[in-house]
C-alpha cells in the first residue's frame, strides 16, 4: 500500500510530469494495440519495458517504484494492463490523452470509491460536488438610471462520465442539457435547456449542472441524467505530400482528400474534405502537423466547415523558414446522430 507522506511528496513532481508528458500523450493514430506480456520485477522496470517496447506511458512511478510486480498476460488491451497493476499494488489509474496508450497512477481503490455514483452501459457516473448558494450581485451601465439587482438562489451537481473499458472512451460527447433532481422531501428540480447541449467531452472533468434550489428542507437527492454519446468516432490517420492535392486517403471507413496545401499573405494554409454519411459533431479531437527533413510544425486543432453531407478541416500556419514535404493528420471525429443513455445516481448527500 503506497504512504501518504510518499504521494504527497511526489505531486508535486508529477504536475511538471504531465504537462511534459502531454504532447507526448496526445491523440494519435491507431487504436490501442493487444499486449502480451509475462513480468516479474519491480514497477519502475515494468513502466520503462511498456513505455519502450508497447508505447504505452504510465506517469505517477514515483509513487511505489520500487514495488515488486508480476504480470501474465496474453493478449490484453493496455488499459487492462494497468488496471492488473493497479490490483497488485493498491492504487487506481486515469488516462491521460485518448489513444488509450497514457495513465497516471494514484491514491485510491475503485470498490472503496465514496462518491455517489452509477453505471450506464459502458460507463461509471460520479457526483464530485453538491452546492446549494445563494447570491445577489449589484450591475450598473453609465446612462442607466438604476443599478440592476439580481439574485441568484441555485442548486449546482458536478458530475463527470468515466468508460470502464477504452473500447468505449472515446464516444462520449456530453451530459444531455436537460437533467432532473429529485430531493427525499418529494420536490422535484429541473433543468431545461436543449437536449444537445455539451457540457462535458471525452474524459473525467466534471460537468457543472445547475437546478433551481429547493424550497424544501431535506437531507439527499437523486439525480436524474442521459448520457449523450457519438453513434461512431472513426479514427482519422493520413498524410499527403504538397503535390498531391485532389489525392485521397481511406481511413476507418471514411475516404478523406487533400483539397488545398498553398501559400496566401505569408502563411500556408491546408485543408482536407470527406464526403460522411452522417454529420461531424466533433473534430475537436484531430490534430494535424507539417513534416520536414529535420523539422516539424504542430497545427493544432482545425477549423472546420460542415454541411449535411461533407465535412472540411483546415488549418493555417506561419511559413516555417523551411519547407514542409508532409501533412501528417490524426485523431478522432465523432460522428451523429447521437444516441443517448439515461442513468439516476441515488442518495447523493446535500450540505
Amino acid at each position: 500500500m503506497m504512504r501518504t507522506a510518499t504521494l504527497i511528496a511526489a505531486l508535486v513532481v508529477l504536475v511538471a510530469a504531465v504537462a511534459a508528458a502531454w504532447m507526448t500523450l496526445g491523440p494519435r493514430n491507431h487504436e490501442p494495440d493487444a499486449v502480451t506480456i509475462q513480468f516479474d520485477g519491480t514497477l519502475h522496470e515494468l513502466t520503462e519495458k511498456l513505455r519502450q517496447e508497447h508505447d504505452v506511458n504510465v506517469l505517477g512511478v514515483g509513487l511505489v517504484e520500487d514495488v515488486h510486480v508480476s504480470l501474465n498476460l496474453r493478449a490484453v488491451t493496455p488499459e487492462e494492463v494497468v488496471a492488473a497493476v493497479c490490483r497488485e499494488v493498491g492504487c487506481v489509474y486515469d488516462r491521460i490523452g485518448f489513444d488509450g496508450r497514457g495513465f497516471m497512477l494514484r491514491e485510491g481503490d475503485w470498490d472503496a470509491d465514496p462518491r455517489p455514483q452509477a453505471t450506464a452501459g459502458d460507463y461509471r457516473l460520479y457526483v464530485h460536488r453538491v452546492r446549494v448558494e445563494d447570491s445577489s450581485t449589484i450591475d450598473f451601465q453609465w446612462g442607466q438610471d438604476e443599478p440592476v439587482r439580481t439574485e441568484a438562489h441555485r442548486l449546482t451537481v458536478s458530475v463527470s462520465a468515466q468508460a470502464r473499458d477504452q473500447g468505449g472512451a472515446g464516444q462520449v460527447f456530453g451530459l444531455s442539457g436537460g437533467a432532473e433532481v429529485t430531493t427525499n422531501a418529494g420536490e422535484t428540480l429541473e433543468r431545461t435547456g436543449n437536449q444537445r447541449s455539451i457540457v462535458q467531452e471525452f474524459g473525467t472533468h466534471p460537468a457543472q449542472l445547475s437546478f433551481p434550489r429547493p424550497t424544501r428542507e431535506a437531507e439527499t437527492i437523486d439525480f436524474h441524467g442521459k448520457l449523450a454519446l457519438f453513434s461512431r468516432v472513426p479514427a482519422l490517420d493520413a498524410s499527403w505530400s504538397p503535390d498531391e492535392v485532389g489525392e485521397t486517403r481511406t481511413s476507418d471507413g471514411i475516404t478523406w482528400r487533400l483539397t488545398r496545401w498553398g501559400m496566401e499573405d505569408g502563411d500556408i494554409r491546408v485543408a482536407i474534405e470527406a464526403d460522411v454519411a452522417h454529420r461531424p459533431a466533433s473534430t475537436d479531437h484531430v490534430r494535424a502537423t507539417l513534416v520536414g527533413p529535420e523539422d516539424e510544425i504542430g497545427l493544432g486543432a482545425p477549423g472546420a466547415a460542415i454541411s449535411p453531407d461533407h465535412v472540411q478541416l483546415r488549418w493555417r500556419v506561419d511559413a516555417p523558414q523551411w519547407q514542409p514535404q508532409k501533412l501528417v493528420v490524426s485523431g478522432h471525429v465523432g460522428l451523429e446522430p447521437l444516441r443517448y443513455v439515461e442513468f439516476a445516481i441515488e442518495d447523493i448527500p446535500l450540505p
